[in-house]
């Protein structure tokens, strides 16, 4: 478990002075004005959800600040720090936090002075998930919470007060601005020396959250480059979580709560020669490489520490065609076996421009045959035209044969099927390959403008893709495994269905369609 600090603070509606936030409750009381100010959960998911986001991040008393507009102007200074008693750098022990949940307070072990302490209220706890417990707020704000509101008494209790109207003599008790006078009816508004008086200045005061990121789902403030998913449901992911030249490997339960992440793969965001990519493979491992680098890093998908790391070699003797590297590589798949497929860019020219070459490896980076030749099965006059077309360059993509060495394309997305067929998709062209390479079909235009990351496929050989219509809409197509059928499995909620934006498509075991997206969209769907 981690510790979030709070310094946070609003501007009052009713007079713009600055209001601290130094409780989770549900109302607060301006000091200058008196106006009651009502906080709700959302309000409040507004003010922490950054930090909730970002803080576990962070290393140990690193910070940020910033300002939040909407219902109210916040400010607010968070950042990653354990718990400490009031008004002293003297960290708490995290034992003594779980053993004092049932009490109000830990008391300091040498001044003995008090430093508050509740579990999160249950009216938070479906925004809050994984706050474990609130510590250090301040106390006067907190009687009442139960009952729902939240009220700062009076400083000096009731105080006498004459009227300027009529002179009577009026008991005031600081919870209102106004009052009317019992004599003569007089709306008499308090001035402010007597009002601050009643009502010291407060500032914002430090306090905390004890959290456990583990009980939260997975949040991101901004991209995601790759999803997938294994034979337990388990979600694998890259994304972008909202700090500024960090990239995340995450992994999540099917409820999308955290199972590890890791933000020390120096993994670079989308370039020129590639975007991070994910694989599953067996054995409980998973895949991480991205287009600008010449690694592979083969990482535990139970718990993300690193198992090994494939790298080409420090002085290659050969060809690139011949050795190991990650570099140039713009998508992988890995296949039921678990040989590596890559598409990669091995400085191949022919006479009219660029073209891509296929290989295939072990998991120790050793070069393979592409296609199993003992399987192949030719006539005669495919044998003819396969001698006279073995140095001839790839073709394009659309005219792609079986048993493809390469291609001119540049942006294929790879997906191996469980029964190890290879499923190409480019722009709108969607190819399949049997295990051994065969053409099974290629469907030169998909129902779409275009489509959307890799292809999703089941253990039955169907394959999805999110294609992307005019006006922004989102739909799922299905692909029948002979290629013969394309039918719509989810549509966009312009079209009354559930798809707001696009993603990345992955599929349960069970079926169920995740689509994944920018700044945290996470869609699930049972398909029809």
């Amino acid at each position: 478990m981690i510790g979030i600090c709070i310094e946070a603070g609003l501007t009052c509606p009713g007079c713009e002075n600055f209001v601290p936030v130094n409780a989770m409750v549900p109302t607060l009381r301006c000091n200058a004005c008196g106006n009651e100010i009502k906080l709700s959960p959302e309000n409040w998911s507004s003010l922490l959800g950054e930090a909730l986001r970002s803080a576990p991040s962070y290393e140990e008393d690193q910070g940020s600040r910033m300002t939040i507009f909407g219902d109210y102007s916040f400010r607010i200074t968070y950042g990653r720090q354990f718990p400490r008693y009031d008004g002293t750098k003297d960290t708490i022990e995290e034992e003594l936090l779980h053993r004092s949940l049932g009490e109000d307070a830990i008391r300091h072990p040498v001044s003995g002075e008090p430093t508050g302490i509740r579990p999160l209220p249950g009216m938070y706890s479906e925004e809050f998930r994984g706050v474990v417990a609130i510590i250090g707020e301040d106390n006067s704000l907190l009687p009442g919470v139960r009952e729902g509101t939240a009220v700062t008494e009076c400083a000096k209790g009731p105080v006498a007060f004459q009227c300027p109207s009529c002179g009577g003599s009026l008991m005031l008790d600081g919870k209102n601005r106004t009052t009317t006078c019992t004599f003569c009816n007089t709306q008499v508004h308090l001035p402010d020396d007597l009002w601050f008086a009643l009502h010291p200045v407060k500032t914002a005061r430090r306090w905390y959250l004890l959290f456990d990121e583990m009980q939260r789902p997975l949040e991101w403030e901004r991209e995601i480059w790759d999803a997938v998913r294994d034979e337990e449901g388990n979600y694998y992911m890259i994304v972008e979580p909202g700090i500024i030249d960090t990239t995340m490997v995450a992994s999540t339960k099917p409820d999308r709560t955290l199972r590890w992440k890791r933000t020390d793969l120096t993994i670079e965001p989308g370039t020129s020669r590639g975007e991070p990519k994910l694989a599953v493979a067996g054995g409980h491992r998973l895949l991480v490489a991205t287009g600008d680098r010449s690694k592979l890093f083969v990482i535990s998908s139970t718990d993300g520490r690193t198992l090994k790391v494939l790298d080409e070699p420090e002085n290659p003797s050969e060809s690139r065609e011949r050795f190991f590297s990650m570099k140039g590589c713009y998508d992988f798949a890995v296949f039921p076996d678990d040989t590596l497929f890559l598409y990669r860019d091995c400085d191949s020219h022919d006479t009219y421009g660029h073209y891509m070459n296929f290989q295939r490896f072990d998991m120790d980076g050793n070069l393979l045959r592409l296609w199993d030749q003992t399987k192949m099965r030719f006539t005669f006059f495919q044998k003819v035209k396969r001698l006279f077309s073995r140095n001839a360059d790839p073709a394009d993509f659309d005219r792609t044969p079986s048993y493809p060495t390469g291609t001119r394309e540049f942006e294929i997305r790879l997906t191996a099927g469980p029964d190890g067929s290879l499923y190409m998709l480019n722009f709108k062209t969607l190819l399949k390959l049997d295990p051994n390479g065969r053409k099974v079909y290629l469907i030169e235009e998909l129902p779409c403008n275009y489509t959307t990351g890799r292809p999703a496929v089941n253990d039955r050989g169907e394959a999805f893709v999110v294609a992307n219509q005019d006006s922004d809409r989102v739909e799922i197509l299905s692909v029948s495994p002979d290629g013969m059928e394309i039918r719509t499995e989810a549509r966009s909620a312009k079209d009354g269905g559930t798809l707001e934006r696009n993603g990345v498509l992955t599929i349960s075991p069970d079926g169920t369609f995740s689509l994944i997206g920018y700044s945290g969209y996470w869609t699930d769907m049972k398909r029809q």
